[in-house]
């Protein structure tokens, strides 16, 4: 799974705004600051963001972005389906159609393909997983006690073999 820059941007601008005192409004300015990102990108992004309801404006001198949900009701999963929308491949019929080739579906369609099986089982698990880790808690803790509740969740073996690999150097 490879993260694209919107999705990236897109979820530290959600984190930004999460991690506001409730109630009050984050200026895009200051959320382009803050992740060193311009104006009209952080902008375009947190209009994304507005349209799926995960966060609401206020236009004026006191205006900004707040969250439009409770933290604890947004999962990780959400987020990054409304800013690419294409995470994962879900269901047989759309995976065929991606890998097609010169054909309007892929030409293993019918037969037995052991290929698909494998991203199919991968996709599945990647957005359980994702879907199991809300906003409320990536901005409650620091990624040390990031890590220990994936660790417990998942299996500490999957946080050992890389789901933090490299920052802890």
């Amino acid at each position: 799974m490879k993260v694209t820059a919107q999705e990236e941007y897109g979820f530290r601008c959600i984190l930004q705004i999460a991690q506001a005192e409730p109630n009050r409004h984050v200026s895009c300015a200051e959320i382009a600051r803050a992740e060193r990102i311009s104006v009209p990108y952080a902008a375009k992004l947190l209009n994304i963001l507005r349209r799926a309801g995960l966060v609401e404006s206020l236009e004026g001198v006191k205006g900004g972005y707040r969250l439009g949900r409770d933290p604890q009701e947004i999962t990780v999963l959400e987020i990054l389906k409304v800013l690419d929308g294409d995470l994962l491949v879900s269901d047989f019929a759309d995976f065929c159609k991606c890998f097609a080739g010169l054909q309007e579906q892929c030409v293993h369609y019918k037969d037995s393909c052991s290929i698909r099986s494998v991203w199919l089982t991968i996709s599945t698990h990647i957005e359980d997983t994702l879907g199991r880790i809300t906003l409320g808690e990536l901005v409650a803790h620091g990624e040390s006690t990031m890590s220990a509740i994936m660790g417990a969740r998942f299996g500490e073996d999957a946080v050992r073999r890389g789901w933090v690999q490299g920052m802890r150097n």
